[in-house]
């Protein structure tokens, strides 16, 4: 992630209001958020996910650790001693959609799997793909399957609604541009509101990605 500072922002790229549409969904957008794409990476954000109130984490690659899926698991009754990380990776079947997935993998893809043995304690783990959260929950229960597919998607529409306030943000930092480009009482209403705004877009983009690092 790039992050840019207020002078850095182009005003020249705004001229007209015809633009405004082509920006939002372009290379203004783009920059704004650092050109971040959530469908490569499952970076940590600001709502993790939780399961009977255990935080599972997230290392920096954005991988779900399942030794705490396994605790939440046992926190719910729904899950055994033998029904550890180890013995879901062995699995023939795991094994087999570990292999499915590198094959599907393109070059932004991380790999599925990792494990830490190393380190502190926080950073002890096997961490893995939501794909193979979702294996494991299911292998583990089908009731406890439900509730890791509904902890996901509580997580999705908290970070949706952060999203949805970045892009609102940006909106009305574009429209601030093209409106001070009618006239000059109207520049000076632009030199009131741009920092405020600036400043909220890059709060609302440091809530969504908090563990990017810089480049």
């Amino acid at each position: 992630m790039t992050v840019e500072s207020a002078s850095s922002h182009p005003d020249s790229l705004i001229g007209w209001p015809y633009q405004l549409r082509e920006l939002l969904s372009s290379q203004y957008a783009n920059r704004l958020i650092g050109g971040f794409s959530f469908a490569h990476r499952e970076r940590a954000t600001v709502n993790p996910l939780t399961i009977s109130r255990i935080v599972v984490r997230q290392d920096a690659s954005g991988r779900y650790c399942l030794n705490d899926l396994h605790r939440a698991a046992v926190a719910r009754g729904k899950a055994t001693r033998s029904q550890r990380p180890g013995s879901f990776m062995k699995r023939p079947e795991t094994v087999a959609l570990i292999a499915a997935m590198k094959k599907r993998c393109t070059a932004q893809c991380i790999e599925p799997v990792l494990t830490v043995r190393g380190g502190s304690q926080a950073e002890q783990g096997t961490f893995v793909s939501k794909t193979l959260v979702i294996a494991y929950a299911m292998w583990i229960d089908a009731d406890f399957h439900l509730d890791v597919i509904e902890a996901f998607d509580s997580m999705h529409t908290a970070s949706l609604g952060l999203w949805q306030q970045l892009q609102t943000a940006i909106a009305q930092e574009i429209e601030s541009k093209v409106r001070a480009s009618f006239g000059s009482h109207l520049m000076n209403e632009r030199k009131k509101e741009k920092q405020p705004l600036l400043n909220r877009i890059f709060q609302l983009e440091s809530e969504i990605q908090p563990s990017l690092p810089l480049h």
